[in-house]
């Protein structure tokens, strides 16, 4: 099981820019997955070989604007992927989120587990998310 706390993620609306028919990263998007992988690298956290995966996060969002929780999960899984701490997003089999109170700054906790056994993920979710 991989914990771990990390920024509020930019959203997936406003991840690209396009110019001279391409398309790029925006800065903020670039800047996210640079501090997620320096969180990533800190925590040496890796799951080893391509195994089935659940992810759990918890969204504490910066103010009480309304959002899409899913462009932040898009953007945060594929920062994580990006950072090395799986091989691919097709290994993720199951994903929930929920949404928190307010903090300043904003964050996203997240909770990576390997996807054999349900009841030990719901549990895991318990604890982390509710405890």
């Amino acid at each position: 099981m991989i914990k771990l706390t990390l920024p509020f993620a930019t959203s997936a609306n406003h991840s690209h820019h396009y110019g001279s028919g391409r398309k790029f990263l925006s800065k903020k998007t670039k800047d996210f997955r640079q501090q997620v992988q320096d969180i990533v690298v800190d925590a040496k956290a890796k799951i080893h070989g391509t195994p089935r995966l659940a992810i759990f996060y918890a969204v504490y969002p910066p103010d009480k604007r309304r959002r899409d929780l899913g462009n932040y999960e898009k953007q945060t899984t594929d920062a994580l992927m990006a950072a090395g701490v799986f091989e691919d997003d097709s290994q993720i089999d199951f994903i929930w989120m929920v949404r928190k109170e307010v903090v300043k700054g904003g964050m996203i906790k997240a909770v990576i587990v390997e996807n054999d056994d349900i009841d030990a993920i719901i549990e895991h979710y318990r604890e982390v998310f509710n405890g």
